[in-house]
């Protein structure tokens, strides 16, 4: 098992909203249960409403069985049982606390056993803030003359001195985590959290910290304009295939450790800008009953975005929780992303065979005059979508189109097609580069001052192809006037050799993350919806890909179209 660090982040900061003043919305009787008509506002989602009205999501559905496929709409009217207030605890009283940097209501409130809602009544205005120095009420109920209880700590993350980039990691006990779906929590605001930089085959070690305030020494790549910074925390939830309990696990999934990697230096880039964040990340292995279990948990309904998972079938469980509890998930790694039409809350980054099809004869329609696309076995019983949809939209846009068979190169009579004044472009119906490798000397053999090109796939990129060589891809060349930086950040703080593979899925993780929280930062200075949906739709310049999203449909989510054109 190779030598990697996972870095897991786990800021925890206070959770921003307004409870519903309950008694201010009508009453009625339904079927014999007592309820309010409630009207839903803006950016609620199922867990903020239940919470606010004491009540469990169960009953919210049972009432409102829509729900459960549709999800919530922005000033629709649900149904919400009629809790009886609890009578008020006998005995109460109030501890002050006073307000330490990046502390927040969620630290505060796990500290000294009391819930962000109690702390928020006690403190209306301190609470919205959170000015450093203020003095917070803390309300304590204990029985009379008993003592006040201590504050708590956190025992996930047992405190140790933060190493120096790339030193040998102390052995420290693994921090306890559920099997199926591990997390790790920082017992302070604003840390980047280090695991020991070994991964066990059936464990992941334990945890370092790293003050954020040690790493600005690193000049930052891309800093964010302080303009969009938010008072308010964002909060991501990332669900990847660790496999951490595997007790096989799969050399394969160091990728995603790859991607994590990345992400948490844009989240890092962010935090010494003055951005706040509470990160709560998960192994959700291959599993579905993995996902299921982490979406039940409560934090998981009350975030900002979700990035992941990476698996199809995995997906459509994140997909309807995401439309169900009104938060932007976006899907890092597949094109298979069902019901993509019809969830505004998906965001897909890798475009399908369609899209990039569309694409190709978008960016090569400047030259259509000058080329000619030619098809071989374009009628076969099996053609691919990507191959079926450039022939229908190269046809539409007026190019120059030539269908063969594959025989006919076979038998070398390819030069009847080929035409002298323009550029030929061979466009197989194969997404293997061997298939089309057996019949490339045959190509080559007839060229004969022709000009020739092949219409490749991504994948292909690194096979020594004879003759030139175009395709599209969201992937280009790393940007690199900032890639020293990074991969000296990377170095210093990762401690292991960068991945060779292509894509780079660190690279990924990193432009994934960088557009979310530019994007989730300028939501939140939206007036309205429809300013928000042109936020997520405005393209993010990255490292490795440019990121650039277009509605699937009016109601639909979205799919990136950063599809560039590259000759080799």
């Amino acid at each position: 098992m190779k030598t990697k660090i996972i870095v897991l982040l786990a800021a925890l900061m206070w959770v921003n909203g307004l409870f519903a003043q309950a008694e201010s919305w009508p009453k009625d009787t339904v079927d014999g249960v007592v309820v309010y008509r409630y009207t839903v506002q803006k950016s609620e989602g199922l867990y903020r409403i239940s919470k606010n009205f004491n009540v469990s999501q169960e009953e919210l559905v049972r009432l409102n069985p829509k729900l459960q496929t549709e999800g919530l709409k922005l000033g629709q009217v649900i149904l919400v049982p009629v809790k009886e207030e609890q009578p008020a605890a006998a005995d109460s009283s109030m501890v002050k606390h006073v307000i330490e940097p990046k502390e927040t209501l969620y630290a505060i409130s796990k500290r000294y056993g009391v819930s962000v809602a109690e702390l928020q009544a006690a403190n209306p205005e301190v609470s919205k803030n959170m000015p450093i120095g203020a003095t917070l009420l803390i309300p304590v109920r204990a029985a009379e003359g008993a003592t006040l209880p201590v504050p708590q700590t956190q025992a996930e993350a047992p405190k140790m001195d933060a190493p120096q980039p790339q030193s040998e990691a102390p052995k420290v006990e693994t921090p306890k985590a559920e099997a199926e779906a591990p997390t790790i929590e920082a017992p302070k605001a604003d840390e980047v959290v280090l695991p020991a930089p070994k991964l066990q085959a059936d464990s992941l070690t334990a945890v370092l910290q790293v003050a954020t305030d040690s790493m600005v020494e690193h000049p930052l790549l891309l800093p964010y304009d302080s303009s969009i910074i938010s008072a308010l925390p964002l909060r991501i939830a990332y669900l990847l295939p660790f496999q951490v309990e595997a007790a096989k696990r799969d050399g394969q999934m160091d990728r995603f450790i790859d991607f994590y990697e990345g992400a948490l230096l844009a989240i890092y880039e962010a935090q010494a800008c003055g951005q706040h964040f509470e990160i709560f990340t998960y192994d959700v292995q291959k599993s579905d009953i993995a996902i299921q279990k982490v979406l039940k948990k409560g934090e998981m309904q009350n975030l900002d975005a979700i990035i992941g998972p990476a698996y199809p079938a995995q997906v459509s469980h994140a997909a309807l929780f995401a439309k169900q509890n009104r938060i932007p998930c976006i899907i890092p790694f597949t094109n298979k992303v069902s019901g993509l039409e019809h969830n505004p809350y998906l965001m897909q980054f890798n475009p399908s065979a369609q899209k990039e099809a569309e694409a190709a004869v978008r960016l090569l329609s400047a030259h259509k005059d000058s080329l000619q696309l030619v098809f071989v076995d374009p009628q076969a019983s099996e053609v691919s979508p990507f191959v079926s949809t450039l022939r229908e939209k190269a046809l539409a846009a007026g190019f120059t189109t030539a269908d063969i068979a594959l025989q006919t190169i076979i038998n070398d009579s390819l030069t009847t097609i080929l035409k002298q004044d323009k550029k030929n472009i061979l466009v197989f119906n194969s997404d293997k580069y061997v298939s089309v490798n057996a019949v490339m000397s045959k190509v080559v053999n007839q060229k004969k001052g022709h000009s020739l090109a092949l219409f490749g796939r991504y994948s292909w990129q690194h096979e020594k192809c004879p003759i030139e060589m175009v395709y599209v891809s969201i992937f280009h060349e790393p940007n690199t006037a900032h890639m020293a930086s990074y991969e000296a950040l990377y170095k210093q703080y990762f401690g292991h050799a960068l991945s060779s593979l292509q894509p780079r899925y660190d690279l990924l993780g990193y432009d994934l993350t960088k557009a979310v929280i530019r994007h989730l930062l300028l939501s939140q200075q939206a007036v309205s919806d429809q300013d928000k949906q042109h936020v997520f739709a405005e393209e993010h310049i990255g490292l490795q890909s440019d990121i650039h999203y277009e509605r699937a449909s009016e109601e639909g989510g979205l799919e990136n179209i950063g599809i560039k054109l590259i000759w080799k």
